[in-house]
């Protein structure tokens, strides 16, 4: 378990370098590498600079076999779509409990992506479950505090799918790449809310980007970034044509360990 700062006396930049290690499955390649400071010293008590999550392989078992979205050795897509739309009615983990959960923890301080197969994380599936990064689900959860107080929304774009499940609601779905403007909810600043982010890939290219906005109140020429931690995407979404465009200097939502 990360506690706040006054846990890790003089252990600042090791932080800094073991979560930039970390981070590293976001991309396998350079000009993706984050930049990024995260002062962890002003920490309070359990809060992180990240959320945890879980990859789940539904072309397979939890045992490793073949799974019941597949059909003569293809993911069948319709089948994949039941199963994902039967998570989405209540957002738990259970109902994927019978296929395959990969062993190591997923860790993201923001969720901005291109469209692309070359991610680490594929990679990584591919050579140690020998497998193909098809019919795949990343699951993010944790409690975020709001920066600012208000009405918000969510909006971004996921392809094949980005969800967003936030105090208890669904409030974002972006399906096939198609940007997407979610709905409305109010926020207090410095509360906790419980947030639930949901990838999906049924096959090719993965990309997604998670952002947000203020509503009533003077229009942002750009949305802001959802993020984490005093961190962005290297040159911003310059580098990244297929993704809409940020505030760089956009708001944290501090996490909180649960």
């Amino acid at each position: 378990m990360l506690a706040g700062g006054n846990a890790f006396p003089g252990m600042k930049k090791m932080l800094h370098l073991f979560f930039l290690m970390l981070l590293m499955f976001d991309s396998s390649r350079a000009g993706d590498l984050l930049s990024w400071e995260v002062d962890l010293e002003e920490r309070p008590e359990g809060e992180v600079c990240f959320l945890s999550g879980t990859l789940f392989d539904l072309k397979k078992t939890k045992g490793a076999g073949p799974s019941d979205i597949m059909r003569n050795g293809q993911v069948d897509s319709q089948a994949f779509q039941a199963r994902l739309a039967s998570y989405l009615k209540k957002w738990e983990t259970r109902e994927l409990a019978r296929y395959y959960r990969w062993h190591e923890m997923l860790y993201a301080v923001y969720f901005y992506m291109p469209f692309t197969c070359e991610t680490l994380t594929s990679k990584m599936i591919v050579r140690e479950e020998r497998s193909t990064p098809s019919a795949v689900v990343l699951l993010y959860r944790g409690k975020v505090k709001s920066p600012v107080s208000g009405t918000i929304r969510f909006c971004g774009v996921g392809d094949d799918y980005l969800g967003v499940n936030f105090g208890g609601q669904t409030v974002l779905e972006s399906r096939n790449g198609c940007y997407t403007t979610g709905k409305t909810i109010e926020v207090k600043e410095n509360e906790y809310y419980q947030l639930n982010i949901l990838i999906a890939n049924e096959s090719g290219a993965i990309g997604y980007a998670l952002l947000w906005e203020p509503v009533f109140q003077p229009a942002l020429q750009k949305p802001y970034l959802f993020r984490t931690a005093l961190a962005l995407p290297l040159n911003g979404s310059q580098s990244k044509p297929s993704l809409p465009d940020f505030e760089p200097d956009s708001p944290i939502w501090f996490s909180k360990y649960r």
